[in-house]
């Protein structure tokens, strides 16, 4: 059989939680083994701790907890008005998005009218044109029948 061991599993975990106490937080087994002067095995004073620290943690959470009687209610309420929240935010987003949309269709079809309008202007200066050469033929063909008879003389 080995050596005793120098410190009780009560002088471990009395030792860890006047620790615990004193540096507000969960003392670590090294915090503890430094606390015993550094003297016996480092592995069974972090077996012991963390053996304690797992039991009084699952005991902390077999307690019942006392909750409000009208706890279902509040909560209800707040899932409804969470709900009511969330379709307000998505009919602002669809309204805003439609309005965006509109804006745009409406821009794109002014667009559209311009160059319409402009394509109109050109048509309409292009006929025109070409009446002007039409008549300017005319003119030509006009101008050659006299010509030709004149020269075949």
């Amino acid at each position: 059989m080995g050596r005793p061991a120098l410190f009780t599993q009560e002088d471990i975990i009395k030792t860890g939680v006047e620790i615990s106490e004193k540096i507000g937080r969960r003392a670590t087994p090294v915090d503890i083994h430094k606390a015993l002067g550094g003297t016996g095995r480092l592995n069974r004073v972090h077996e012991i701790w963390r053996s304690y620290c797992n039991a009084a943690t699952e005991e902390k959470t077999r307690e019942k907890i006392e909750l409000p009687d009208d706890l279902l209610e509040r909560i209800g309420a707040s899932v409804s008005a969470f709900e009511e929240n969330i379709k307000d935010v998505i009919r602002e987003f669809i309204h805003n998005s439609a309005e965006q949309q509109i804006r745009h269709f409406a821009a794109k079809e002014k667009e559209h009218a311009n160059e319409c309008s402009a394509l109109k202007s050109r048509l309409n200066e292009l006929v025109e044109e070409n009446a002007g050469l039409f008549e300017h033929v005319n003119d030509l063909e006009q101008r050659l029948d006299e010509l030709a008879p004149t020269q075949s003389r």
